[in-house]
C-alpha cells in the first residue's frame, strides 16, 4: 500500500451522486496524490495530443521501482454493455525483471492490460467515481478490474478516483494466500470527457437530473418505493431501454423469496415513449398494463416476471416487433388463439395459472423456446408432444400426452431384459472393478446397502484413446491388433465404409444458398470385436458415428448412425478426400485419427443433480433413498468419488453421464416418449486431442434400447453436457 495512506472499504467508497462537500473531498484526495508522487508525471505524446501521465510500480520487498509506462489509453461508452469502458496498457521497460520478481507471467512480453467496466458513475456530464477493490472485486457495486499479463496469484487491492476526466488507481497487486511479493501500484492518466457518447449510457435513476435528456435512451431504476412511474420517466422521449429492478440485498435469496417492489400501476402515458424497444419490470404488484402500451410497435423485449399480472391486452398478442417475452411467476390464465407475433423467438410463461396453450404457439415461425413448467395444465393439443421449443418437465409431459415410446416407425418396441446391460453379480465377482467397488462400499458408513448400490452398476464398454505407439495387449485389455487396418474401431481420422457407400452429406444455407456439407465423422467401432465382451451390440459389422456439426447438437436431426453389417464390405477411409471448406464449420479436413484400447468396465451414476433425475432410484429401497438426501456429501466422498477414481477411460458405450441437470437418457425421453431407464447412450464421445465439445464437455449419442436390439439406429438423441 502506497505508504502515509490507509484504505478501508467502509470509508473510501462513494457513488454518484457527489454532494458539493464530496467532491471537494474528492479534489483534495487527487491533489495528495499528485503531491505524493510528483517525481513520477511524464508528458505523454500520442497522435493527437499530449497527457499528463503517472506509472508507478514499487516491489514493497526492496522498494525498487519497475519502470514503466501507460500507453494505449482509452474510454467509451460502451453500446453492448451501455456502461463506462475503460483500457488501458501498463508497458514494463525490462521484461525480464518484471517476470523475475513475479509482476508478470512470462506470455505477457511485459505488458499488463487493463480493462474495466463501470456504471453509476456519470453527473454532471462527466464520470465521477472513489471506489474501493479487494481481490480485483469492487466491495460496493458489481464491478471488476480484468488485469491480463499479471502472475497469476496477484489481484488489485486499493482505490479507483474518476475525476475531471482523470483515472487513477492508487493500491497494491498482491496475493490472498501469499504474503509475497506485493507491489505499491500508483497509475494515473487523463482523457477527454468530450470523447464519451453518453446516448449509449445506460442512466441510473440517481443520474438523470443532470443528464441531457436527448442522451436518456437507457434507463435503470433500482428497488423503487414509489407505485406508480414517475412523470419525468415519460419526458424522455429517446428512450429506449427502461428497466425497474427490484435488486437483491441478500445474494443468498432467490428472486420470489424478495419482498416485491411497491409499484402497482403503469400510466397510458407509457405510449409517449414511442422509441420503446425493451422494457423489463421484475418483482412488483403490477396485476394490469395498460391497453395504450400496445401503441408502442418497436417492442422487441418484454419482462414483467415475478408480477401479479393476470391478463395482457389480447392486441398485445400481436406486436409485430416482439422476440422476447418472460412473463414467468404471474397469475395469467389465458393466452388468446388469435395471437400472431411472427417474429417471437422465446416465451417464457412458467408458473402461470394456464390451463392450456393455443395451437398458434406451435406455429410461431420463429420461436425456439417456450418455457412453460409448473402450470396447472388441464389438456395440451397433440401437436405440442413433440414441439422441440416447448419445455416441460418429463412428469408433465407424461400427465398431458400418451408418452409410450413407439419405436421409429410408430409400430411398438420388443420385448428385452435389462440384465443385458447391468452387471451380473452372481457370475462376475472376480470382475476387478466390481471386487473394489465392494471394498469401497463395505469400508464406508453405506455398508449396509451394498446390494441396492451395486444394483446401480451398469454394464460398460470403455476405450482409452491411444496412438499406434501405446496398443499393448493385456489380459484384461483387448486391442484389435490381429484385425487389418480397415475396419479398426477408431475415434476421428476418416470412415471404412463400403465402396458402395457415399460419405454422408446433409443440405444446409451458406451465403444464401443450399449447399451439401458434410457430416463429421466422430468413431467407428467395430462391434464384432467387441462381442465377448456384452450383448446388447450388434454381433456383427461395425458402426459409423457422424454429426453435422457442433453447432447443430440438440437438433433432432444433429446426427447420422450408420450400421454395415458385414465386416467384408468394408473399405480403406484413404479413398476420401475431404476440405474443410466442405463441412459446415471446421478447420480441417478431418479430426485427428486415434486408436483406441478396450476394456470392459462398469459406471456408476452421479447424484449431483439427484433432483432432476429421481428417476435413477426408481427401483432402489426406500432405505438408499434416504440415505442419498439424509448425507449427500458423505455419499459422494465414500462412495461415488472413489468409484469414479477406478476408471479412467475416455470414451464409453452404456455409461452413465455426468450432468448439472437432466441426464441425456432424460432428454431423449423427454423429447420422444418412452421412460428415461429405456434409453441409453450408445456412445459419449469426450473432449479428447480434438474433440472439444463446448468447455471440455462430453458428446452423447442416445438411443432406445429397443431400437438398438433391433438394430435400429435411426433414431438418435444427441446432446452435449458440459460445466
Amino acid at each position: 500500500m502506497t505508504k502515509g495512506r490507509q484504505h478501508t472499504a467502509q470509508s473510501q467508497s462513494k457513488s454518484v451522486p457527489f454532494s458539493a462537500q464530496a467532491q471537494q473531498d474528492l479534489a483534495q484526495h487527487l491533489a495528495e496524490f499528485f503531491q505524493r508522487h510528483a517525481e513520477a508525471i511524464l508528458d505523454k505524446t500520442d497522435a493527437t495530443n499530449t497527457i499528463k501521465t503517472i506509472s508507478k510500480i514499487t516491489n514493497n520487498r526492496n522498494q525498487s521501482e519497475l519502470k514503466s509506462t501507460i500507453e494505449n489509453a482509452k474510454w467509451s461508452i460502451s453500446a453492448f454493455s451501455n456502461e463506462l469502458l475503460i483500457q488501458f496498457d501498463v508497458q514494463l521497460e525490462n521484461q525480464q525483471q518484471a517476470v523475475d520478481q513475479k509482476l508478470t507471467t512470462e506470455y505477457s512480453y511485459g505488458q499488463l492490460e487493463f480493462k474495466l467496466s463501470l456504471f453509476s458513475i456519470f453527473q454532471d456530464g462527466e464520470p465521477i467515481a472513489q471506489l474501493y477493490f479487494e481481490e480485483n472485486k469492487c466491495t460496493t457495486n458489481q464491478f471488476y478490474i480484468q488485469v491480463d499479463g499479471l502472475e497469476y496469484a496477484l489481484q488489485f487491492y486499493g482505490e479507483l478516483f474518476i475525476h475531471q476526466g482523470w483515472i487513477i488507481l492508487d493500491g497494491v497487486f498482491k496475493s490472498s494466500y501469499m504474503p509475497d511479493p506485493i507491489f505499491s501500484v500508483n497509475l494515473a492518466f487523463q482523457l477527454s470527457v468530450q470523447d464519451l457518447d453518453w446516448s449509449n449510457y445506460r442512466f441510473d435513476y440517481s443520474e438523470v437530473n443532470t443528464a441531457q435528456p436527448e442522451h436518456v435512451t437507457a434507463l435503470i431504476i433500482r428497488n423503487p418505493e414509489f407505485d406508480t412511474l414517475p412523470d419525468d420517466v415519460y419526458s424522455f422521449r429517446h428512450l429506449k431501454h427502461l428497466t425497474i429492478q427490484c435488486h437483491r440485498t441478500n445474494p443468498k435469496q432467490k428472486p420470489f423469496q424478495q419482498q416485491p417492489l411497491a409499484l402497482k400501476h403503469i400510466s397510458p402515458r407509457i405510449a409517449a415513449l414511442t422509441q420503446l424497444e425493451s422494457i423489463s419490470i421484475n418483482n412488483a404488484l403490477i396485476e394490469q398494463l395498460p391497453d395504450e402500451i400496445v401503441q408502442l410497435r418497436a417492442l422487441n423485449t418484454v419482462n414483467f416476471s415475478l408480477c401479479r399480472l393476470k391478463s395482457l391486452p389480447e392486441t398485445f398478442w400481436q406486436l409485430p416487433a416482439l422476440k422476447f417475452l418472460f412473463l414467468s411467476g404471474n397469475h395469467i390464465s389465458d393466452i388468446p388463439e388469435s395471437l400472431n407475433l411472427p417474429n417471437l423467438r422465446s416465451l417464457n410463461v412458467e408458473y402461470n395459472q394456464l390451463k392450456t396453450l393455443p395451437i398458434a404457439l406451435s406455429k410461431m415461425p420463429e420461436l425456439i423456446n417456450l418455457y412453460a413448467r409448473g402450470n396447472p395444465f388441464e389438456y395440451l393439443d397433440n401437436a405440442f408432444k413433440y414441439f422441440q421449443p416447448l419445455q416441460l418437465d418429463f412428469e408433465e409431459k407424461k400427465a398431458l400426452f400418451d408418452f409410450s415410446y413407439m419405436g421409429v416407425d410408430g409400430c411398438g418396441v420388443i420385448d428385452w431384459d435389462d440384465k443385458l446391460f447391468q452387471v451380473d453379480l452372481q457370475s462376475e465377482n472376480d470382475f476387478d472393478d466390481l471386487m473394489q467397488i465392494q471394498n469401497i462400499i463395505e469400508q464406508s458408513q453405506f455398508k449396509p446397502l451394498q446390494k441396492p448400490i451395486l444394483d446401480l452398476l451398469k454394464r460398460s464398454i470403455l476405450f482409452h484413446q491411444c496412438t499406434a505407439a501405446e496398443n499393448t495387449i493385456s489380459e484384461n485389455k483387448i486391442y484389435e491388433n490381429t484385425l487389418i487396418e480397415t475396419g479398426r474401431t477408431h475415434f476421428g481420422g476418416m470412415p471404412d465404409l463400403p465402396l458402395s457407400m457415399h460419405y454422408p452429406t446433409f443440405q444446409a444455407q451458406r451465403d444464401g444458398a443450399m449447399v451439401s456439407l458434410n457430416y463429421e465423422f466422430l468413431a467407428q467401432i467395430n462391434c464384432e470385436a467387441l462381442a465377448n465382451l456384452q450383448q446388447f451390440l450388434p454381433r456383427t459389422g461395425t458402426l459409423f458415428f457422424f454429426i453435422k456439426s457442433l453447432h447443430h447438437v440438440g437438433e433432432l436431426d444433429s446426427t447420422q448412425v450408420i450400421y454395415v453389417k458385414d465386416n467384408q464390405q468394408l473399405a480403406s477411409s484413404a479413398r476420401f478426400k475431404l476440405a474443410a471448406e466442405d463441412y459446415f464449420d471446421a478447420i480441417t479436413d478431418q479430426y485427428q485419427r486415434f486408436d483406441a484400447e478396450v476394456s470392459l468396465g462398469v459406471s456408476f451414476p452421479s447424484f449431483y443433480a439427484l433432483d432432476y433425475n429421481d428417476y435413477l432410484l426408481k427401483s432402489s429401497p426406500a432405505t438408499l433413498k434416504k440415505a442419498l438426501k439424509d448425507h449427500a456429501d458423505a455419499f459422494y466422498e465414500q462412495i461415488e468419488a472413489p468409484i469414479e477414481q477406478l476408471s479412467t477411460h475416455d470414451h464409453g458405450i452404456n455409461v452413465y453421464g455426468f450432468t448439472q441437470h437432466q441426464s441425456p437418457e432424460l432428454q431423449a425421453a423427454t423429447v420422444y416418449g418412452g421412460e428415461p431407464e429405456d434409453w441409453l447412450i450408445v456412445l459419449k464421445v469426450a473432449s479428447r486431442g480434438d474433440f472439444q465439445w463446448s468447455d471440455a464437455g462430453d458428446l452423447f449419442f442416445v438411443m432406445h434400447k429397443s431400437d438398438l436390439l433391433q438394430c435400429d439406429f435411426r433414431r438418435i438423441f444427441a446432446c452435449i453436457e458440459s460445466s
